[in-house]
């Protein structure tokens, strides 16, 4: 609001713009967001790479419109690119499975560190899954186990199977239940 007012902003719907950082950004941690009104940039750390050039904010006002010098030439290359992600093989991927498997990407992009980096990858979540019912963890167990042996989408149809499969069972309403009352779950494998 500071800043809208000293660049002489009247509350106008098309009035001065601000994506700023906040108090992680300017002390540099490794996932600091850009904030605007219409949500966030919070991917990488951006808003630790304006915290290290000591810019908090970058406010902006236009009053013309955007002009695209050729419009032909847009319209077509926007077509290209939408009809190259809807057929891509990826895309079909994910409108039958969802976006899940992106974990294996960020595995090995390291992405998948827990406790904010603090600790090492996936040591909290080998810890929970080892805590986790009889029956979740068996079937946990065999899809990494077949699925090693499979193309991706002879894995994911086996999860998805196996996940449904659990949905079914006795444990998963007992582990509702507990998680609703607050109390450790009692599991029988059923």
């Amino acid at each position: 609001a500071i800043i809208k007012s000293e660049m002489g902003d009247k509350g106008k719907a098309r009035g001065v713009q601000v994506v700023s950082i906040g108090p992680a950004g300017e002390n540099l941690v490794k996932f600091a967001s850009i904030i605007h009104s219409c949500g966030a940039a919070a991917r990488s750390g951006v808003g630790a790479v304006m915290g290290a050039k000591n810019l908090k904010a970058i406010a902006v006002r236009g009053t013309k419109g955007v002009t695209i010098a050729d419009k032909v030439g847009f319209k077509k290359a926007v077509k290209v690119s939408l009809d190259r992600v809807k057929d891509s093989k990826a895309t079909q991927r994910n409108i039958l499975y969802g976006t899940w498997d992106l974990i294996f990407l960020a595995k090995r992009l390291g992405g998948m560190s827990t406790r904010n980096f603090q600790a090492g990858e996936l040591e909290e979540l080998a810890k929970n899954i080892a805590a986790r019912g009889p029956i979740a963890l068996r079937y946990i167990k065999e899809a990494v186990n077949k699925g090693l042996d499979m193309t991706m989408e002879q894995g994911l149809r086996l999860e998805a199977d196996l996940y449904f499969l659990l949905h079914t069972t006795a444990d998963r309403t007992e582990g509702i239940k507990a998680f609703l009352a607050k109390k450790p779950p009692k599991f029988k494998g059923q």
